[in-house]
Formats: structure tokens, sequence, C-alpha cells
């Protein structure tokens, strides 16, 4: 008699939990790899003609449409065992006149849906493409289908024994690929009092989380600026709740704690060295001469973020999608979507200005050994 744990084990490879049950056979499984192995290509197969013949009762006539089929089929041989010779008849051929009608092609069931709105958009897809994205999601690789971003902060310069003065000379590149500097007046013009020592703590709080926050978000924080702005919020201890970081240390593992302990987020080593890394390289600036300008640059971005989530929030009122199928299915898509009072991003931008005026006088300075 088979143990619990026997049943929940792949019946194809019999090594990893199963995840998935095949809809044909019925069978268990734990991957795609598994999926597509020699023992199930029976049904594998038979997904896969499924496929070309929804594709195919599109548009019989579009010859562009067939030889785009025709490619598939190349790389379905190449990738796969088995005889698709039928499969390729159909490409040839077409279908009989009297097949079943099939669903559309996706980008006709997109064409008019707002495709930042994740409820729609889930509720075109097909069962299929519903479990095929959170396979994805599951198995770790739907990041891969993100495009490769270069960050901003990660040109340095290298020192030149010649320095070029030619009027002609073409700007420095880390000038123009990063975010515009936001103009601010000196510290002395805006407090008649010395900055105190934890102040450098305290960016070094904010800056850390600006790092895993624009990381997370791939480089596109600014095309979902209220939620990025929640993401930062949750990370930031200084900017949430005014707390005062006496040790350098403390402030930057106050990030890492507060990423591990944050349910909405990802905060595996792999991700916390790198927002760590990041927060380094902005430290350590594009230049010796400059060394200040990336940590200027960083804290723009954040007040820009800023000021673009108090415009969206005077726009649009709250919405409350948590009766929505993906909402409910991925309930922490709907968290993001919590509002921040406009009085908060208020206050919020009146600080990131303090901090801006303190590093344009005493940014040189700052500096943190990871």
């Amino acid at each position: 008699m088979e143990s619990e744990s026997d049943v929940r084990i792949c019946k194809i490879c019999h090594t990893q939990p199963q995840k998935y049950l095949c809809p044909k056979c019925g069978i268990g499984y734990c991957s795609v790899a598994c999926y597509k192995a020699e023992v199930h290509l029976e049904c594998s197969e038979s997904f896969y003609k499924k496929c070309v013949e929804e594709e195919l009762k599109l548009d019989e006539q579009d010859p562009e449409t067939k030889t785009r089929m025709l490619e598939v089929l190349q790389r379905m041989h190449e990738e796969h065992a088995g005889d698709l010779e039928e499969i390729e008849d159909l490409a040839q051929h077409g279908l009989d006149s009297d097949d079943d009608e099939e669903a559309p092609d996706l980008s006709q069931r997109l064409r008019n849906i707002n495709l930042d709105d994740a409820d729609s958009v889930w509720a075109a897809l097909t069962d299929a493409e519903r479990q095929e994205f959170e396979t994805l999601l599951q198995n770790g690789e739907a990041e891969k289908l993100l495009p490769q971003w270069n960050p901003w902060w990660s040109h340095h310069a290298k020192p030149k024994l010649v320095e070029d003065l030619s009027p002609t000379s073409s700007p420095l590149d880390y000038r123009t690929n990063c975010p515009k500097l936001k103009e601010i007046k000196p510290y002395d013009q805006i407090s008649k009092v010395p900055p105190a020592k934890c102040v450098r703590n305290n960016v070094l709080n904010v800056l850390h989380a600006y790092t895993f926050t624009v990381l997370y978000f791939n480089g596109n924080h600014h095309d979902f600026a209220e939620e990025a702005i929640f993401i930062l919020l949750q990370l930031c201890n200084n900017l949430r709740e005014n707390e005062i970081f006496n040790e350098p240390e403390l402030a930057i593992e106050s990030v890492s704690q507060r990423a591990i302990n944050c349910q909405s987020l990802i905060a595996d080593p792999e991700n916390l060295s790198a927002a760590k890394s990041a927060c380094l390289s902005i430290l350590q600036g594009p230049e010796n001469s400059n060394k200040c300008f990336y940590v200027k640059a960083a804290f723009s971005d954040i007040h820009q973020l800023f000021m673009e989530a108090k415009t969206l929030s005077k726009r649009k009122k709250p919405s409350n999608n948590m009766d929505k199928e993906f909402t409910k299915r991925f309930p922490d898509h709907g968290k993001l979507l919590t509002a921040i009072p406009r009085e908060k991003l208020r206050l919020h931008l009146k600080k990131l200005e303090y901090y801006l005026s303190w590093i344009n006088s005493y940014g040189e300075d700052l500096y943190f050994d990871f």
C-alpha cells in the first residue's frame, strides 16, 4: 500500500513532489520536462496537436500563418521525440470545414482589454493559459521572460591619465542615463540647526529600501508608482515610522529584515544580496570627482516616484478588486493596491527634500562598507 508521501511523488520521474495533473490521463507530474517525457508522449503530442488545430482554424487562407506554424513544428521536431507527421499534414493542407469552432487567438481576445487590469486579462485567458502562467510562477521561470535591465548606477568611470578638455567632447554616459536631479536649496538655507549624526544612517535606510524596490520592479517602478511606493514604505522604517538609526549596520539590516518578513515579497538570499550590492554601487558613485552623484540621482528618483503617486491618488479613488478572480487567486496583487493618504505622501516628500538638501551639502562623506 502506498504511503501518503508516495502518492504525492511525481509519477514520471519518481523523485520530485507532484504539482500538476494531466487533464487527459490524470497522472501526477512535477514539471514541464516530465510532462514532455517519453513515457507521457501520447498525451503531450495530442496536446501539441490540439494547439496546432486551434491556430489553423483562425485563418486557413493566411499563408503567413501556415509558414509560422511550420516553423513551430520544426522546433517541436527538434525538441520532442515522436512522430508528428500527422500534425504537419494538418499544417500543409488545413482542416475540414466541419470541425468544431475553437476559441479565438489570444491577441484577438486581448485586443480591447486594458492590459494594466490584471483581472480583465485573467478573465480572457483559457484554462490552459492560466495553468501555464501559474506553472511559470511556481517554477520561478516568469522572471526569465523579462528583458534584461542594466541599472544606471552600474557605470563607474575608470581613472584617466589624460583628461580631455575639448568643448566638443560628448557628455558622460552616467549623466544621461541617470534620473534627472532635483534642484534643491543647500542645507544651510533650509535649516539653521546642524544636522544630527543619525541623518547619515537614516539616508542609508532609505537608499537600501529604494534599491530593493527598483530591482523588484526590474527598473519599471515608475510604471507602477503606487505599488512601488507601497513596497518602499514597507521596507523603510525611517520613512514609514520615523525610526532613527544610530548605527549604519542597523539601518541596512532593517531593510533586509523587513523584506524577509513581508509576505508580498520574495526576499531570498539572491535578492537581498543584489539590493545590498546596488546600494554599495550607488554609494561608490560614478567617479571619484563626483562621488555622491548617484545618491543625488537615487533620492531625486524617489522624490519623483512619490510625486507620481500623489498625482495618481488625486485622479482616482481607491478601488476594491478583492472580489475579482485574479485578485482572489493572487491576493498579494490586491494588497499592493492599498492607497496611501495624500497628506502622508506630502510629509514623505518634505522629508525627502530635507535629505536631498543634506546630500548636497554633506553627501561626499556618505559611505558604508558592506
